[in-house]
């Protein structure tokens, strides 16, 4: 008898055990997350709505020193007029991308976007900048009329590393992401100084010349900024395939631009739902 009872006790527990084991893997099962990788083709328009981007490649690029000669009184100054920048308002750039989507089995209309993506354009812009440098005194003055013209080329390539949270209604979802953008700048420029000049001795008569000068500049910029991200879409399944055509709108109020995305993630998904 008491054999028997061993013999079902084991049973009992060996049953409860398995049982456990089978709660947990379905608990495991529940909770496990669907994953699928994209790629993303796009189009993205770049609007430049005031001149802050231009003023920092101008600021980095050591082209607002104003100071034609070296002062040799204390009595110097300069009368500097304001910047006259010329670009283009808007440009288009091809962007290729990325990524991994992470689908919770729990919560399958909310999405989880993990994207890399890269951008790569070129452009160029000119500005103008006059100004008068003056240095008097009584037995030896001087006046310098300075005009520069400025022609800039450069070549902009930028990394972007985003997170997007994609609620799913349907068959349109929204977007909010956070990005962190790597911007790496090659420029090249080239500035024609032309100079009038005019100074006088006291015992002397009055003289003047004219003088034009040709300089080239080339520098490698760059500057990292985390911008929010706002997007809508619609969702496309095939199977394990799902094309999801959007729209997303980056504002980078810092430096002056906003960036307009239409795109097309190609998605596969591991696991059917």
């Amino acid at each position: 008898m008491k054999k028997h009872f061993q013999i079902v006790f084991f049973v009992f527990l060996s049953f409860s055990a398995f049982a456990q084991n089978q709660k947990d893997t379905v608990v495991v099962k529940k909770n496990k997350c669907n994953t699928g990788i994209f790629i993303s083709i796009g189009i993205n328009t770049t609007q430049y709505f005031s001149n802050v981007f231009y003023n920092y490649l101008y600021n980095t690029m050591g082209s607002n020193i104003h100071r034609a000669f070296i002062p040799t009184t204390d009595n110097y100054k300069v009368n500097s007029n304001a910047l006259v920048f010329n670009y283009n308002k808007s440009s288009l750039e091809q962007v290729l991308g990325f990524g991994l989507e992470l689908n919770p089995s729990r919560f399958k209309k909310l999405n989880h976007i993990i994207e890399t993506s890269f951008m790569r354009f070129s452009e160029d812009y000119s500005y103008s900048d006059n100004f008068t440098e003056e240095s008097v005194d009584v037995s030896n003055g001087w006046w310098a009329d300075v005009y520069d013209t400025v022609q800039t080329k450069y070549n902009q390539t930028i990394f972007n590393f985003a997170y997007k949270f994609q609620p799913t209604f349907k068959f349109i979802f929204f977007s909010l992401g956070i990005n962190c953008s790597v911007n790496l700048i090659k420029a090249t420029q080239q500035k024609k100084e032309q100079i009038n000049f005019r100074g006088y001795h006291l015992q002397d008569p009055p003289y003047a010349y004219s003088q034009n000068n040709i300089s080239d500049t080339a520098n490698n910029l760059h500057y990292i900024n985390f911008p929010l991200q706002l997007g809508v879409g619609g969702c496309v399944k095939i199977k394990r395939v799902i094309l999801k055509p959007a729209f997303y709108f980056t504002p980078f109020f810092i430096k002056g631009y906003n960036f307009y995305n239409t795109s097309i993630d190609i998605l596969y998904e591991f696991k059917k739902h």
